[in-house]
């Protein structure tokens, strides 16, 4: 029912949009979709250690619900993130979500500089390596602390985001849990960087966790570890710039510190 019911508000949306047949047309359709009986089977994620993470280290527990972090492991990164928010000197939040899509953003919200979304499915592929998570947190701070944020042509992307929210209430109906993919990627989507302004991140982020007290070469082994993972289980960082060129950046800027980490 709550797939119908953000179905129902997209279809509203196009309506308002001019789109009005083009609402229709889908809805049409979904309802003929339900009418069949035309459904999936029960989520094998359900109680399991299988994500469908690739190279998952088996950290998180999944259900048919999404990612449970183990509640240590959540204080850590809570911890951390503080910390690392402080040397920053960022208003910001951190948002820890379920989702199995391996990735973590930094996005506008209301009454802060920005808000840090870290997604059980990044955690479970970084297992216990808590210099790399650091890394990646650093990392979104620097896009918020950079001024990044601000640089991005929101307004031209709003159109792109309502249609992802309205694709993934369709994939809800057949597809439980769809819409998290949809939803994430399109997040990531609005707020796509330059190459730029990811190499900025970068060195950003490899600073603040060094100052943290966190291991340096983290910031390596997170993109070796990303490296590995199927492109095609990872279409939504294809605006990023190549794995390889950042490993090269990274160990090139560790090599120039006075003080090798």
């Amino acid at each position: 029912m709550d797939a119908i019911n953000r179905l129902a508000v997209r279809c509203e949306l196009f309506q308002r949009n001019g789109l009005r047949w083009l609402g229709r047309a889908v809805l049409i359709c979904c309802m003929l979709i339900l009418l069949t009986g035309c459904t999936a089977g029960p989520d094998s994620r359900h109680g399991s250690q299988d994500s469908g993470v690739p190279l998952s280290s088996g950290l998180v527990y999944w259900t048919h619900q999404g990612g449970v972090v183990p509640e240590q492991v959540v204080r850590a990164i809570q911890y951390d993130f503080k910390r690392l928010r402080e040397l920053s000197g960022t208003d910001s939040e951190l948002v820890l979500s379920g989702s199995a899509v391996v990735n973590a953003y930094a996005a506008r919200k209301p009454g802060v500089q920005g808000e840090v979304t870290l997604n059980a499915g990044l955690i479970d592929l970084l297992g216990n390596d808590r210099a790399a998570v650091n890394f990646v947190l650093g990392h979104e701070l620097g896009h918020i602390a950079l001024g990044h944020l601000s640089d991005q042509r929101r307004a031209e992307r709003q159109k792109q985001v309502n249609m992802a929210d309205f694709v993934g209430a369709m994939l809800d109906l057949v597809v439980p849990f769809a819409s998290l993919a949809v939803t994430a990627g399109q997040t990531l989507l609005d707020a796509s960087y330059s190459r730029e302004q990811e190499m900025e991140a970068d060195r950003f982020g490899l600073h603040l966790a060094m100052q943290a007290g966190f291991d340096g070469r983290g910031a390596v082994r997170f993109q070796q570890r990303i490296e590995q993972v199927p492109s095609e289980t990872l279409p939504l960082l294809a605006t990023h710039p190549a794995y390889r060129e950042r490993i090269s950046a990274l160990e090139a800027e560790l090599k120039s510190l006075p003080i090798s980490p």
